[in-house]
């Protein structure tokens, strides 16, 4: 099989079709294939990183590792001929999606070596490997006294950086987890992790076929950020009813020059603001929709009281998974990627991938989970991570490779 050929990208459709119990034959997907962009369809893994617009967004001049511009084609492969099974038919091309948020940016970013394209996160050195921390807010910041033990204080990048030489990865990723602060432990250079589904199955149950139009159907947006609202546009695309609920206490993310982009992730939903204090009320909305769409972890939605009521189908997306862990971890699209092993090596340093990368990717991976379990009329929780859905674009599809540990 050639990396970047259209094989490529029918084996990542035909394994995202198989982790979701769905089929489809050779011809149908021969045929959506040919109704994609037939100019990227054939690229090596080098030029559909580029054609992407993800290489112009990283410090050097490398491609992470395996083909995820070819394994987000796969996947809006799938996405176009399930969408077509129970609405809209949707037709993109997946990979464009990693550069989609600086290209609506009004102001550009220049990628510098060592960090994140918008600068809240760095990679740092570590006594056995690199880690990738994630700072973006001011409280973050705050937080770095506790993480090195009252040895750096906050903003110190320099001090962080020489601290950080003497840790050991495991100990830090875990006293970060504590302190909701995100980080994650980049794995070494050549190595692969096999995971050949990003999705987890919870409590799934069969409920009874779709016999109704997807645009009779309510989907409910509680997600923040950029994963859980993209996998909410692109099924408003394809004819949801897509409501977005907000806190009445939330406070605003967006930034002026993200207007755009906030509008592309969020433009085409009805806006619904609660007060989230009164779980009752919040519950009983929840109840009305036919699929809700949460990021919030999971020991926030226990306090919330909220639960799929049945017949319900959950998209459930965190950063690093572990949903029942009380410490689950927090992150971003950056970190998540990281530890999946998406980053470029550059004279031996990882220097990473894109913008956040582990976001559009899994956006368009919950999105296509939402298609297919309503076509197959399936409800319950389906959980997808970050982290893990990075790691299933790296590839490679359609063969074994060996596990390979941190």
């Amino acid at each position: 099989m050639t990396s970047g050929s259209p094989d490529s990208q029918l084996a990542a459709a035909r394994e995202l079709l198989a982790g979701l119990g769905l089929k489809a034959d050779a011809v149908e997907l021969r045929e959506a294939l040919e109704r994609q962009m037939p100019a990227v369809t054939a690229l090596p893994p080098a030029e559909g990183w580029k054609s992407s617009g993800a290489a112009a967004l990283t410090a050097c001049d490398a491609s992470p590792p395996g083909d995820i511009a070819a394994s987000l084609r796969g996947a809006s492969l799938v996405a176009q001929i399930i969408s077509r099974r129970v609405g809209n038919e949707l037709v993109i091309d997946g990979s464009t999606l990693l550069s989609e948020r600086e290209n609506l940016c009004l102001q550009r970013h220049e990628p510098q070596r060592g960090m994140t394209l918008r600068g809240g996160g760095r990679i740092l050195k570590a006594a056995d490997g690199w880690l990738a921390i994630n700072l973006p807010r001011d409280t973050d910041w705050e937080l770095v006294p506790a993480l090195s033990m009252g040895a750096v204080e906050p903003r110190d990048e320099d001090a962080l950086a020489e601290w950080m030489v003497a840790q050991i990865r495991r100990d830090v990723v875990e006293r970060a987890a504590l302190l909701g602060l995100a980080v994650g432990a980049i794995p070494r250079r050549g190595t692969v992790r096999r995971h050949p589904s990003p999705y987890e199955f919870s409590a799934a149950e069969m409920a009874a076929p779709l016999t109704r139009p997807l645009s009779s159907l309510t989907v409910m947006d509680l997600s923040r950020l950029w994963a859980g609202p993209l996998a909410g546009a692109l099924v408003a695309s394809a004819g949801a009813n897509v409501v977005k609920v907000e806190s009445l206490a939330q406070p605003e993310l967006v930034i002026p020059e993200d207007s755009a982009f906030a509008h592309r992730l969020n433009g085409g939903k009805e806006l619904l603001r609660l007060d989230f204090k009164d779980h009752a009320a919040l519950g009983q909305t929840l109840a009305q929709a036919d699929v809700v769409i949460v990021s919030a972890r999971q020991r926030a939605l226990n306090s919330l009281g909220l639960r799929p009521s049945p017949g319900q189908l959950w998209i459930s997306i965190s950063a690093y998974g572990g949903h029942e862990d009380p410490n689950q971890r927090v992150g971003y699209g950056d970190d998540a990627a990281a530890e999946a092993g998406a980053v470029c090596w550059h004279e031996d340093i990882p220097q990473f991938a894109g913008d956040a990368l582990a976001d559009p990717v899994t956006g368009l991976l919950a999105a296509v989970a939402v298609f297919g379990l309503l076509d197959t009329g399936r409800s319950g929780i389906l959980r997808l991570d970050l982290a893990g859905a990075a790691r299933w674009a790296i590839g490679p599809h359609g063969r074994e490779v060996d596990n390979v540990a941190l």
